[in-house]
């Protein structure tokens, strides 16, 4: 055996031996927080960053919520925890960003620390709303939206056609007017397209949306670790000293050089 072992030899006995310890010591499955810390102290992982990744890995993420409604997508909402606060440029930036994704201007509201962007609604869509609010050292995001009210006015619309087909068949199988069938089969049908049609149509919206909202969550992402780099990098260059004075102390100077003696003068002293 050696007598003498490097450092990361150490590192790896250091984190067998701990490991050892806890299988000895263990009365239930997992280990605590305070073991994770330990066996990344031992072997060379800062404390801090192991309970910060153990925090976000406790912390729910309900990332992906849709409610429907007989397989119909009527609101959709995703969620994301993400590293960095936000500060008013970055703001700004991620602003510009979703009236780029969205495609609409949008409402912008900061109530204290919450941010909120809300797109326009019109007569075919609700709005989308995202959300940034504080949470511990990160920034909890939110984007959703609801399509209720389209799924409504589609399905009153199906319900309506369909109605009207139920009726005239009615009408024409008790011999009041025998020539309502062709109406009643033609409303039918067109009830079933319609429904069929609005139903397939709400899924494949439903679905792009989901991605283009998985796809703003990476860009806020990105935008918030980016600006928090930035911060990083900027504050070495805050606590440089500052840069000496380019003056120079008087008190150093050499007295003022005696006035040279006129040349008439220094003739009339050699005479």
């Amino acid at each position: 055996m050696p007598k003498r072992f490097t450092e990361a030899d150490a590192q790896r006995i250091f984190a067998a031996a701990a490991e050892r310890q806890l299988e000895r010591k263990q009365t239930e499955p997992g280990l605590s927080l305070e073991e994770l810390e330990e066996i990344g102290r031992t072997s060379g992982l800062d404390p801090e960053l192991v309970r910060e990744a153990a925090m976000d890995a406790l912390r729910p993420d309900p990332a992906a919520t849709t409610k429907t409604v007989m397989g119909i997508p009527l609101a959709f909402r995703r969620e994301r925890f993400v590293r960095g606060t936000v500060t008013p440029e970055t703001w700004a930036e991620i602003v510009m960003d979703l009236r780029r994704q969205f495609d609409k201007p949008g409402l912008v509201t900061d109530i204290g620390p919450l941010r909120e962007w809300r797109s326009v609604a019109n007569d075919q869509q609700q709005p989308v709303t995202v959300t940034l609010s504080p949470e511990r050292d990160g920034t909890r995001v939110v984007i959703e939206q609801s399509q209720t009210n389209a799924a409504l006015g589609l399905g009153i619309a199906t319900g309506i056609n369909a109605v009207m087909g139920v009726v005239f068949a009615l009408i024409a199988v008790t011999g009041v007017e025998s020539d309502m069938f062709v109406p009643a089969i033609v409303m039918l049908l067109f009830a079933a397209l319609f429904g069929g049609g609005s139903y397939g149509g709400m899924r494949a919206y439903a679905s792009s949306q989901i991605a283009k909202f998985d796809a703003t969550l990476d860009r806020i992402d990105l935008a918030l670790r980016n600006a928090e780099a930035d911060a990083q990098e900027a504050e070495p260059l805050a606590e440089a000293p500052p840069a000496r004075s380019g003056r120079i102390d008087a008190a150093l100077l050499d007295d003022e050089p005696e006035a040279e003696t006129p040349l008439a003068d220094r003739l009339r002293s050699r005479a």
